[in-house]
């Protein structure tokens, strides 16, 4: 793969995915007026994927991998920006947010930049924002000896700089608060914690509305819960499908599992190990977009140290 591999990528994430190939741009197909619903929208797109089809082999993102640690990737709502973690040279800390920005989902991203606000002298990692761009939200560690936790920074326009976060009443405890996932409509916040009389870290949701968050109970599903390590929720914005990484299977590292349920108020059905996106060594679900035609994880390709890569799955048509 050359250096353009994220636009051809992303140009996917805009385009009819049945016929693309990974090295062709292509535009979708347009769609005759008489072969619309009549209660179509008169600029209703094609869709991207066949959701029910599994996702295509994932393609390393280079554009924004840097031969050091570069991890959970998201993106915004309309897909122009994203954010992630890197311990790439340049940061203030062992692990720093960076974002990048386009002009349109079929076009490459810019260089990254430090995102100075939410980037400390420490651990910050796993960046998510709301739908309205306002609110982030990151995992932050105050020095080796401590535990990591929670945070986040609410900016007064997109066009403002993130402050520094701040803490979150009611969600952090002495253990650690992992992976943060917000929904688009900060009305309710995944993480994974080991607070639990096992120490393994389990997947756990704080719902409630505009960033005010109950008690953080377990995400229930059939056989969801585990004596494995179970980290990074990635949800689509209907709360229906749950990817997360977990090395329940017992092999080398862990994997990316999906459950689905029927509505918000039944569990989840039994994980299924999604096997086309993971290989020899440990897998890590970062983002899905909101059509579940696109998921962006990260894989620990290092072989003598830690090395996480972007990488990119696209369903087809």
């Amino acid at each position: 793969m050359n250096g353009s591999t994220w636009v051809v990528a992303l140009a996917i994430l805009g385009a009819a995915c049945g016929d693309v190939k990974p090295n062709k741009l292509a535009d979708a197909p347009p769609v005759p007026d008489d072969a619309k619903p009549a209660d179509a929208p008169a600029d209703a797109s094609p869709p991207r994927c066949d959701p029910a089809k599994p996702f295509g082999t994932p393609i390393a993102l280079p554009a924004l991998n840097s031969g050091t640690d570069d991890f959970a990737a998201s993106l915004s709502a309309d897909e122009l920006t994203v954010y992630y973690a890197s311990t790439r040279a340049g940061g203030v800390g062992l692990a720093d947010i960076y974002t990048a920005t386009r002009a349109s989902r079929t076009a490459g991203f810019g260089a990254p930049a430090l995102v100075a606000g939410v980037s400390t002298a420490e651990y910050d990692g796993r960046p998510i924002v709301t739908a309205n761009g306002l609110t982030m939200y990151v995992e932050y560690r105050q020095n080796a000896n401590a535990s990591v936790d929670i945070v986040r920074a609410t900016r007064g326009t997109t066009a403002a700089a993130f402050p520094a976060p701040t803490t979150i009443v009611g969600i952090n405890t002495v253990s650690n608060e992992l992976t943060p996932f917000i929904t688009p409509d900060n009305g309710a916040l995944y993480f994974s914690s080991n607070r639990g009389t096992a120490g393994d870290n389990e997947l756990y949701v704080a719902t409630g509305a505009a960033g005010s968050f109950g008690a953080p109970a377990l995400v229930v599903g059939s056989g969801l819960s585990s004596t494995a390590d179970d980290r990074y929720p990635v949800l689509t914005p209907d709360q229906l499908t749950l990817y997360f990484s977990s090395d329940r299977a017992g092999n080398s590292g862990a994997d990316v599992w999906m459950s689905t349920r029927a509505n918000v108020t039944t569990g989840f059905g039994a994980p299924v190990n999604l096997s086309v996106l993971n290989s020899n060594v440990s897998e890590f679900p970062d983002w899905v977009s909101a059509d579940n035609c696109v998921l962006v994880l990260h894989r620990n390709v290092g072989t003598v140290a830690s090395n996480n890569d972007l990488y990119i799955a696209v369903r087809p048509l």
